[in-house]
């Protein structure tokens, strides 16, 4: 059984450790007020991480 990570609040800090996590491998789901289609960090000198989103609370896991 893997683990679950969720992260409440995808502001500057909460941006980063999602796609940090999910770049490692790591299944994340990410909580906030505003829908988005995902969520990307873009590192200094390095590719964009891009997280993909839910598009409703129905979608996510039961």
């Amino acid at each position: 059984m893997s683990t679950r990570i969720a992260v409440v609040g995808p502001g500057a800090v909460g941006t980063t450790v999602a796609a940090l996590l999910h770049a490692a491998g790591n299944p994340v789901l990410v909580c906030g007020r505003t829908p988005r289609d995902r969520i990307e960090l873009r590192p200094d000198g390095a590719e964009p991480i891009v997280v993909p989103l839910l598009a409703a609370a129905s979608d996510g896991p039961g």
